[in-house]
């Protein structure tokens, strides 16, 4: 059985990742949308260290024997693109799994 695992991506100068184990099933989707804001685009070499972190997020769960959920990998493209903030980020997921 393949557990289930999101991650919240914070925005520091190194990254920290907090996993929850989900156990029973997968999660919910929900539907995420980003409100337009006046947000300054990110730059090229922010939006590439942001997927980097996100790959080795992934491969860190892999080696676990974990699975980034559908909704956080959802929500990780969104900050990998500057769509939204880590903080945003971390409050959606919080939300969505009601741990907030």
């Amino acid at each position: 059985m393949v557990r289930q695992a999101l991650i919240i991506l914070l925005n520091s100068p190194k990254y920290i990742t907090i996993s929850v184990v989900l156990t029973a099933g997968k999660p919910a989707m929900h539907d995420v949308t980003t409100a337009q804001t006046n947000r300054p685009a990110i730059t090229d070499a922010e939006r590439e260290r942001r997927q980097r972190i996100t790959e080795q997020s992934e491969h860190s769960l892999r080696l676990e024997e974990m699975e980034l959920s559908d909704f956080a990998r959802g929500l990780a493209a969104k900050w990998v693109a500057g769509e939204i903030t880590s903080e945003e980020c971390e409050a959606l997921i919080l939300e969505h799994y009601g741990l907030g």
